[in-house]
């Protein structure tokens, strides 16, 4: 009864993460708070009901995840602490609510994932997209802009799901059906993501596989490998580029052309690093909203206007540890470049847009990742058929 009840609740913990890394298109269905709540309560009561379930009922935390929650609080209690110093008036109880949220989102991610949740995690991600991107094809699905609903929010989980497809491909599937099915798949995403009007998800989609093949050819040893990666980036990349951009809209296309000055995105990064520099303490959260930046659509500048250069230094440290995870990704290869994708595409796209209010996406993918630095879980470093 015992094994039964911890295989169930193994089954459910890697839903738990998919969730928590789609609840703003999940919110598409329908958008309210309880999802975030439900999100909490699955990650939370399925991770401790895994652990009492187990055979050995103890939990423990490597010295990667220790770490990784050390930093991570540090640069959490310093952006509320010094919110609550400047008394910033953009911050009201409801942000108050978002963060704590948050927070408990990312730890109960890095305390209770496995490497045996990641596989389903990675199939789960590309299921949705699929699903969004026939949605979308078909007019299936309308973004609530009231709600805060745009382009992102749809094209970000089909985008993440294109580049988990294309990993599954070139670095797990070695079976000819199961390459077929996936390149079914992966023709539904892009007709998914080429159908949208961002240009995020477009870019992204070709510039993280991209930085995933090159550092895999970089840091692989075998010549026969690596003039196999060789090929693979010569022909994937190429055939990926001339696909998105044959089959994007004209909408998207005029975008693209128009460059970054149509959103005047440099003006807004260059006052916000000008106030950074002006106060390199930080305002608090949502403390520069009466000097007319929201937030800068970068995640470095955006923690450090809020918690000044304390969190920044919290952060960027977190970034150099969890980098070292990608790497290991790399080299181990099957479903962990995957996820070591999925991070990456994440974390790029809070560097665009999105708030720290909903930073529980990139650094629960963070999180997750830094499951692939310990040594003491089995560890698959070979195809799956």
């Amino acid at each position: 009864m015992k094994i039964k009840m911890e295989r169930t609740y193994g089954c459910l913990f890697p839903c738990a993460i998919f969730i928590v890394l789609n609840i703003p298109s999940i919110k598409i269905i329908h958008s309210s708070e309880i999802i975030n709540m439900a999100a909490i309560s699955l990650v939370w009561g399925v991770g401790l009901l895994r652990v009492i379930f187990r055979r050995k009922s103890q939990l423990k935390l490597s010295k990667y995840r220790l770490i990784f929650l050390f930093l991570f609080s540090c640069m959490w209690m310093v952006l509320l602490l010094f919110t609550i110093f400047h008394n910033s008036p953009g911050f009201s109880m409801r942000n108050l609510f978002q963060f704590t949220v948050t927070y408990l989102l990312v730890v109960g991610a890095l305390i209770f994932v496995e490497k045996k949740d990641l596989k389903q995690v990675l199939y789960l991600q590309v299921l949705w997209s699929t699903a969004l991107s026939i949605g979308n094809y078909f007019e299936l699905i309308s973004l609530e802009r009231d709600l805060g609903q745009h382009y992102l929010t749809l094209g970000m989980p089909i985008a993440a799901g294109l580049i988990v497809t294309i990993c599954l491909i070139i670095f797990m599937h070695n079976h000819l059906k199961s390459r077929l099915l996936f390149l079914i798949l992966l023709l539904i995403q892009l007709i998914g993501v080429t159908s949208l009007n961002g240009r995020a998800p477009v870019l992204l989609s070709i510039i993280v596989p991209s930085i995933l093949l090159i550092l895999t050819l970089m840091v692989e040893r075998n010549i026969t490998k690596k003039v196999k990666l060789l090929f693979a980036i010569l022909i994937v990349i190429p055939m990926l580029v001339l696909i998105i951009f044959n089959n994007l809209s004209e909408t998207l296309t005029r975008r693209l052309e128009g460059g970054i000055q149509d959103e005047d995105r440099s003006r807004l990064l260059n006052d916000a690093l000008n106030l950074f520099t002006d106060n390199i303490l930080g305002y608090g959260i949502n403390g520069t909203v009466n000097v007319g930046i929201d937030y800068p659509h970068n995640i470095f500048l955006e923690v450090a206007l809020a918690g000044g250069i304390i969190a920044l230094l919290f952060f960027i440290l977190l970034c150099l540890f969890v980098l070292q995870a990608l790497f290991k990704s790399v080299k181990l290869k099957s479903y962990y470049i995957g996820i070591g994708a999925l991070a990456t595409f994440f974390f790029l796209t809070w560097n665009i847009s999105f708030n720290l209010s909903a930073a529980y996406v990139p650094f629960t993918a963070l999180a997750v990742l830094i499951v692939v630095n310990e040594d003491d879980w089995p560890i698959v470093n070979k195809k799956v058929s």
